[in-house]
């Protein structure tokens, strides 16, 4: 899940309630793409797209491999905002 406000949420199957995914990174989160042949790595973009008076800048984008526990920054420090992840179907430890 994804909010204009910042936040990305998890629940595993059972689980009540939704818990904080992204919280550790002070940046608003944006799009996220999940791989879907190792559902722990998803990868994570900042910045607000639909900029208004009160938009928050990003500073790239982050990857993690075990379900959000930790993240890693990738690149793309110098961008802003993140519109869009798609996982590179061939190579899913780099994004396109």
């Amino acid at each position: 899940m994804w909010s204009s406000s910042g936040g990305l949420w998890n629940r595993k199957t059972g689980e009540q309630p939704l818990n904080p995914f992204f919280d550790n990174i002070i940046n608003r989160s944006a799009p996220f793409a999940i791989d879907q042949d190792h559902p722990d790595t998803v990868w994570v973009g900042t910045g607000e797209v639909w900029v208004r008076n009160s938009t928050s800048v990003g500073d790239g984008i982050y990857k993690t491999t075990n379900g959000g526990e930790t993240w890693k920054k990738m690149g793309l420090e110098k961008s802003e905002r993140i519109a869009r992840i798609i996982i590179h179907p061939k190579n899913p430890i780099s994004f396109m």
